[in-house]
């Protein structure tokens, strides 16, 4: 049973990278997770999110900056530009919206950008993404290979018919369902004796569990080749993207081309969970002290009152 229930912010969609946040933490920390605006959260978890915690002229920061400090575990930056799923326009960020403690971040390059911001040396922050954790998820399980070639689509790319081609062409392939579920995907993961994905999750959960990967790209890819070097960068590597529609892709072509270092993966992950341990200790300490009767005063509170902007106002200092 959940012994804590934690304030959390993870990009709450159909989507595996996303949806390990909830099955992690539950593992790992033996945490509840609620979901939980960046304004409000203790935690900014997986994802290419940390442009979220950026202030913008809305916040009231006199108050969310007396809040407990927002803890980062792994979080990334979409782009090597400072940018915001707000707004397509690149910008420069004079201040977050909470105070931040960055425990852990995905790579080098989210560490320096972090670091050009708050003008801090980052150098301590543990650097890696929380999905080489993964493979605590199957701890005790023995799980039998039953296709050579594993196929992953982004979530927003699988109504291509690139992808099926490619498994008429792959003997032995099949096309996993990224949206399934963070469990049932990663069951699937493991089923398979190699992977190519032009998702990003896929290929990192298939380095913490040693199955070799190909990242794949199409010329009309929705996610930023930013975030992958970011990932590969802590493990001490560099990969770039095969373009699947111009070169075909067998099982051969990605074990051939596998470079990633099982043993960079091991260090990696001891300090990720080295990490995760210290980060929870802190966490759980401030969720002893700050009980939550508030919350119950503040939300019947703010439905009586008459004004939308007094409604509004207890609402974002109360109710979270």
């Amino acid at each position: 049973m959940s012994k804590f229930k934690v304030n959390y912010y993870w990009c709450d969609i159909d989507n595996f990278g996303d949806e390990l946040n909830v099955a992690l933490m539950h593992v790992l920390c033996k945490w509840r997770l609620k979901h939980t605006p960046p304004a409000m959260a203790r935690v900014l978890g997986i994802g290419s999110i940390l442009d979220r915690a950026v202030a913008t002229q809305n916040d009231d920061l006199p108050f969310l900056l007396t809040r407990p400090p927002l803890h980062v575990f792994t979080s990334g930056m979409p782009g090597d530009q400072w940018g915001s799923y707000r707004s397509v326009a690149p910008f420069e960020p004079h201040s977050f919206r909470r105070v931040l403690k960055p425990w852990a971040v995905r790579g080098f390059g989210t560490r320096n950008m972090l670091q050009e911001v708050m003008g801090q040396d980052m150098s301590h922050v543990t650097l890696g993404d929380g999905g080489l954790l993964a493979h605590h998820l199957l701890e005790g399980r023995t799980i039998e290979k039953k296709y050579k070639v594993g196929i992953v689509p982004h979530f927003a790319e699988a109504h291509l018919s690139l992808f099926s081609e490619m498994q008429r062409e792959i003997p032995q392939s099949t096309i996993l369902d990224i949206t399934k579920g963070a469990l049932p995907f990663l069951e699937d993961l493991a089923r398979c004796e190699a992977v190519v994905s032009t998702a990003m999750h896929p290929l990192i959960v298939c380095d913490a569990l040693g199955i070799p990967n190909l990242w794949g790209r199409i010329s009309e890819a929705r996610t930023t080749i930013f975030k992958f070097h970011d990932y590969y960068s802590a493990l001490d590597t560099q990969q770039e993207p095969v373009q699947i529609e111009k070169q075909g892709v067998t099982y051969e072509d990605i074990v051939g081309r596998y470079s990633v270092e099982s043993a960079k993966v091991k260090v990696v992950q001891e300090k990720l969970l080295k990490t995760l341990r210290k980060m929870q200790s802190v966490v759980e300490a401030q969720v002893t002290r700050e009980p939550d009767f508030i919350r119950h005063i503040a939300r019947p509170l703010a439905k009586c009152m008459p004004l939308q902007s007094l409604k509004d106002k207890v609402r974002s200092r109360y109710v979270w």
